[in-house]
């Protein structure tokens, strides 16, 4: 299933867009989750995923065919309840836990680590005479 927003990477409402699409589908202590897997077993695997280059937001399910419009009802349901500003505080503070330990994971990248130097070379080489250097 697919849907839209209007929110993209520099909109205010960014990070607020994280850790909604976090609670709706983006963990295992998810809305989507808990709900469709955990309570009805109409899943094996269920997520959602938030593109902010386009805002969209992707939720994949692994459902059997006699599963799915109970599914995509009970998808639609969770939705709406976000829209309406349900809040469930339990799933907002894993949310903004997990969040919290992907950021502080991520300085550890190697991947990171090479960001960060490349912007200092490219920072060196913009700002700073050979002198400095």
């Amino acid at each position: 299933m697919g849907f839209t927003t209007d929110i993209r990477t520099y909109d205010e409402d960014y990070p607020a867009m994280i850790i909604a699409n976090g609670m709706f589908g983006g963990y295992f202590h998810s809305e989507l989750f808990q709900i469709i897997r955990e309570k009805y077993n109409f899943a094996y695997a269920i997520s959602s995923s938030y593109n902010s280059i386009n805002g969209s937001i992707i939720v994949i399910a692994g459902v059997d065919n006699k599963n799915m419009v109970k599914a995509k009802e009970l998808t639609l349901d969770i939705l709406n309840q976000f829209k309406e500003g349900a809040l469930f505080e339990q799933n907002f503070e894993l949310t903004k836990t997990s969040i919290i330990s992907e950021l502080l994971q991520s300085e550890d990248s190697r991947y990171t680590q090479l960001l960060l130097l490349k912007s200092n070379i490219d920072f060196k080489d913009r700002f700073l005479t050979n002198t400095e250097l």
